[in-house]
């Protein structure tokens, strides 16, 4: 599940998580509080029917907890059960005004990864062919579109006198990583381990491991343990162990951003 999204009902913090089937999910205390129940465990055993399910979450002291998170039937559940006078002005709140904020972020986050990499693909074939185009117009054409792929991204446009000269050579293992990577997303195969869309995080064994299984192509990971660390487009970021987006397991990755530095 995602790192959960903050939103106030009152004075009560309600905290909602986005699952793999791309559903909300909402953190039953939080829920239970904002609804007046005293005793929110008896509250979701007594009224909840669905799957019991728990995520861990930070606390405010920052200790990881296995928190209960209920599905939008048990929260409804408890909105049918309380005996809070707000409890319509909670349930309102939440179709009217919580519910479409969540769905809007996750349809966002789903397209951004897919839309970024299929972009920074556009940018580095692009690049590739400025780098042997000679005939002056065709190269103009080239740079224009780079330009605008460029700005779309955030990125600086070289100056078009400095791509096939002094510009610095793309390693090869970069662009056929990312063509491996928009395979796995064009078969929904989940590879991104990081919970900012903006991030890349790669675990190298899970990744070869998922392209074998897929029969993608990839380069070797000599290859990439070469090439990572000069990558420019996406940028290179560092290597750190993450919790992971995918198996909400700690695993170490080699993190990249979509964003200049």
């Amino acid at each position: 599940m995602s790192t959960p999204s903050i939103f106030a009902f009152d004075s009560h913090a309600v905290r909602i998580l986005t699952g793999a089937d791309a559903q909300p999910w909402f953190v039953g205390e939080d829920v239970c509080i904002a609804l007046g129940y005293a005793d929110p465990v008896s509250a979701m055993k007594q009224h909840c029917r669905g799957v019991v399910k728990h995520h861990p979450i930070p606390d405010s002291l920052g200790r990881i907890q296995a928190a209960r998170v209920l599905s939008e039937s048990d929260m409804l559940r408890l909105i049918v059960n309380s005996k809070l006078p707000a409890a319509e002005r909670f349930e309102r709140w939440v179709f009217e005004d919580v519910l479409p904020a969540v769905r809007k972020t996750i349809t966002f986050h789903a397209a951004t990864v897919s839309q970024q990499l299929a972009a920074h693909r556009l940018r580095l074939r692009l690049l590739d062919k400025l780098e042997t185009e000679r005939h002056p117009e065709k190269r103009q054409a080239i740079h224009d579109q780079l330009q605008h792929a460029s700005t779309l991204l955030q990125l600086p446009t070289p100056a078009i006198d400095a791509i096939g000269s002094e510009a610095p050579p793309v390693p090869a293992a970069v662009p056929a990583l990312l063509a491996a990577l928009e395979s796995l997303r064009t078969l929904q195969i989940a590879f991104n381990h990081a919970h900012d869309p903006r991030l890349l995080a790669l675990n190298l064994p899970h990744l070869v491991r998922l392209c074998d299984e897929h029969r993608v192509s990839l380069p070797s990971r000599s290859e990439l343990h070469r090439a990572l660390p000069t990558s420019i487009a996406p940028r290179y970021v560092d290597q750190r162990v993450v919790r992971s987006a995918v198996t909400g397991r700690l695993v170490k990755c080699w993190v990249l951003s979509f964003e200049p530095a």
